[in-house]
């Protein structure tokens, strides 16, 4: 329908869509990357932004497409007045008038007029945008309007095949009033009387029972200039509306997705550089959260998001500075409460403790006492003598307490007691370690290591203004009492029977034996009691491993009351170790009880 190089435009159209889809693909699949990064900031300032964009676009495209359809029905008017022009131009008037109204179909003058029409009609096809659906003729004879149909629909030339009966004859042009309606014959007449008027080229809106359509007028003058008629060049007003009402939304449509690409794209780009410092802060942020308190942000640009930077950074070094100040407080205070005990609390830090809190654990305890007696001071020279030996002793005890998972409950010049929360191992290992180091030359060995195991326990106690958690089990209170029982033995290095039942699986454990049993200071029933043996010396453990079976069934003969068996076989260990100083112990009871009664024989080593 429409004249010129339609495959250019179609090729064009295809270039231009292919590249907004790309654009568009690309702009969107950023945004939903970059929507994923920035989370709701972004998606609230792009849905905020979208409808109305979109709305507003509609509406100017809606605009756009109504006002161009509109001017070009004005220039679809202009065109079919060149093209009545062009025809009426090389129309020969004086034959023109002469075509029989009351003849029959194509006399000699009628196919001269239908020659020359198609002759103008293939000259304006060079010169307009669009060409006309009907070419109308119509002749004015003695003021009557005749007409006919000289060339129809898709470019074909023909005469349209339409009879009139005027009586018995027929003719191939009739009277305009036969098959138009009055309101047309009435414009068709007014546009005589302005052909007449001197007006040479017109425009007309006319509408029948089949469209709306717009014509150009033109007349046709006689060799003497007189009008002796008119051609009509007219299109469908709605076919080619339609036709070019989907060209053009298709054009603008493209040119719409091209825009919102652009748009899409460039609002991708900027809210990414507008919003990349918060990217920054929200890093920063993160990095805070890690414990990363010297961590600060940095905003070049000049903004209100560079003020906030700025304020970040500032409230970055506050917190930087009391953390670091709590962190020396904490750690310093963790020199006099070990965060272990918090632990047994189920607490993870000094703030979390509340004045009352206590549970109940299955811990291994380690005892060690030092013997502040007289005869032993005296090895001292004094108080700063005493002070650093036990500090030194300290300074190695704590490292090995920490190398076995264990955790000082308390300590002071008289001894300390360590818990160990995991399992039994450590405690024992712990404890071989310490009479290790505190039987070394260096050091002046008057000490006593005990093992228990109990469920202990763990509370905070004190009030308000001071508060220390503590670690309170039977079994603690019993081998204070055995340790104060066993100085007069000399046994360095004992284990009550809860932490023989824990160990006495395991092969590695195995270098203890049974040394007797004491009266237990509330209960009428014994405490047993477990010697470990630490002879540095290799044949010295050899000679103590070697008589344990004897030991233990001498101590099981005088628990009986077989007292001359057990004063006999206590004699032949000491003959194979005479230092062992149980056995010389156990052999100095039987000598005093030779000559005492049995009677009510509880078989304690101590009454």
């Amino acid at each position: 329908r429409f004249k010129g190089n339609n495959i250019i435009i179609k090729v064009l159209i295809f270039i231009v869509t292919s590249v907004v889809l790309f654009f568009l693909v690309y702009g969107i699949a950023r945004l939903i990357i970059y929507i994923k990064n920035l989370k709701s900031l972004s998606i609230k300032v792009i849905v905020k932004f979208l409808p109305v964009y979109v709305l507003a676009m509609g509406i100017a495209c809606i605009v756009l497409i109504y006002t161009i359809v509109n001017e070009h029905t004005d220039d679809i008017a202009l065109d079919q007045i060149n093209n009545s022009k062009l025809i009426a131009d090389t129309i020969d008037g004086d034959m023109f008038k002469t075509i029989n109204t009351n003849g029959k179909y194509y006399t000699d003058e009628f196919l001269n007029i239908s020659d020359q029409i198609e002759a103008g009609y293939k000259k304006s096809e060079q010169f307009s945008n669009v060409m006309p659906d009907v070419v109308i003729a119509y002749v004015v004879k003695d003021g009557v309007i005749y007409r006919n149909y000289i060339k129809a629909e898709n470019n074909t030339f023909y005469i349209k095949d339409i009879e009139i009966n005027f009586g018995n004859l027929t003719s191939s042009i009739y009277p305009i009033e036969y098959n138009l309606n009055k309101k047309l014959v009435e414009q068709y007449y007014s546009v005589w009387d302005n052909i007449n008027s001197g007006n040479d080229n017109l425009s007309l809106l006319v509408s029948d029972y089949i469209s709306e359509w717009v014509s150009g007028i033109t007349p046709v003058y006689d060799s003497s200039g007189k009008a002796v008629g008119f051609i009509e060049s007219k299109v469908d007003k709605w076919q080619y509306q339609d036709l070019f009402f989907y060209q053009v939304i298709s054009i603008v449509l493209s040119v719409f997705i091209f825009i919102t690409a652009l748009i899409v794209v460039y609002f991708v780009f900027i809210l990414k550089r507008s919003l990349s410092p918060l990217k920054e802060i929200n890093k920063c942020v993160r990095e805070i959260g890690e414990g990363k308190w010297n961590t600060k942000v940095n905003i070049t640009s000049k903004d209100e998001l560079a003020d906030i930077g700025k304020g970040f950074n500032i409230m970055t070094d506050k917190i930087n500075q009391y953390v670091s100040s709590f962190v020396s407080l904490s750690q310093e205070y963790l020199k006099f409460v070990p965060s272990g005990l918090f632990k047994l609390l189920g607490k993870s830090k000094i703030s979390e403790i509340s004045l009352g809190d206590r549970g109940v654990n299955k811990i291994s305890i380690l005892s060690v006492n030092f013997d502040v007696k007289e005869e032993n001071y005296l090895t001292f020279s004094g108080i700063d003598d005493y002070f650093q030996g036990i500090n030194q002793k300290y300074a190695r005890l704590f490292d090995m307490v920490k190398a076995n998972n264990g955790v000082v409950e308390k300590f002071d010049a008289f001894g300390m007691t360590v818990i160990f929360p995991d399992n039994a191992f450590d405690a024992v290992s712990a404890s071989m370690q310490f009479v290790d180091q505190l039987t070394e030359k260096s050091a002046k060995n008057n000490f006593r290591i005990g093992l228990g195991t109990a469920n202990a326990t763990v509370g905070v106690m004190g009030n308000n203004s001071r508060m220390s958690i503590t670690v309170m089990s039977e079994e603690l209170m019993l081998m204070e009492y055995v340790s104060g029982c066993l100085s007069k033995m000399k046994i360095s290095h004992f284990a009550m029977q809860s932490m023989i039942d824990e160990i006495q699986n395991n092969s590695g454990f195995n270098n203890y034996r049974f040394i007797g049993q004491i009266k237990h200071p509330k209960q009428d029933k014994p405490i047993k009691i477990y010697e470990f043996i630490n002879a540095h010396n290799l044949y010295e453990r050899k000679l103590y491993l070697g008589t344990k079976s004897l030991f233990e069934r001498a101590v099981n003969d005088y628990i009986e009351g077989n007292l001359a068996e057990a004063r006999k076989t206590f004699s032949s260990i000491l003959k194979i170790n005479e230092s062992d100083k149980m056995a010389m112990y156990y052999l100095g009871i039987c000598d005093k009880l030779d000559y005492k009664t049995t009677l009510n024989w509880k078989g304690y080593i101590l009454d």
